[in-house]
């Protein structure tokens, strides 16, 4: 028994262990670990939104499919931060990348162009205004699952919410 539960898929269990690494903290100004790119939900493919409301707090919840969809083209969708606006909303590093992204999308193959998108989305993803389904102030989009981001030894790491017994 370790003490403590989490909730996968909506039901409380076990702690499977799980511990997915998210990359090299950032070390830049400006830079933070909370403006790294969640990855999806691993338990479904959904989106990860922060999701405090009676939980603790940092808690990072499966919201699912946005309404509306997913984004497809982060060029032109007004859910997500505008080219011209990324000077002054997007930290340096996060910047530079975008762009070297969609200087690459003006020449690329069309084959290309999709896996541009995909990457260029899951780095604005910070930055994207999206709408979950609720209900009674519950997120009801997603899967149930819960989760936290948690650092250490210079790495980032998505590890299961725990609640103690």
């Amino acid at each position: 028994m370790t003490g403590h539960r989490v909730r996968i898929r909506g039901l409380e269990c076990d702690d499977d262990g799980l511990c997915m690494e998210m990359g090299a903290m950032p070390s830049g100004a400006g830079e933070a670990w909370w403006l790294m790119p969640l990855p999806l939900c691993p338990d479904c493919g959904g989106d990860l939104v922060w999701w405090e409301a009676g939980y603790v707090p940092g808690t990072r919840a499966c919201g699912g499919e946005p309404i509306g969809g997913r984004v497809t083209n982060p060029l032109i969708d007004t859910r997500v931060v505008r080219p011209e606006d990324w000077a002054t909303t997007l930290p340096p590093r996060i910047r530079e990348e975008a762009d070297a992204l969609r200087r690459e999308r003006n020449t690329c193959s069309d084959a290309r162009v999709e896996e541009i998108d995909l990457e260029l989305e899951r780095l604005l993803r910070p930055w994207t205004t999206c709408h979950y389904q609720m209900d009674g102030g519950e997120l009801t989009s997603g899967c149930g699952s819960l989760f936290s981001i948690q650092t250490g030894e210079g790495r980032v790491y998505l590890r299961r919410e725990r609640f103690h017994e």
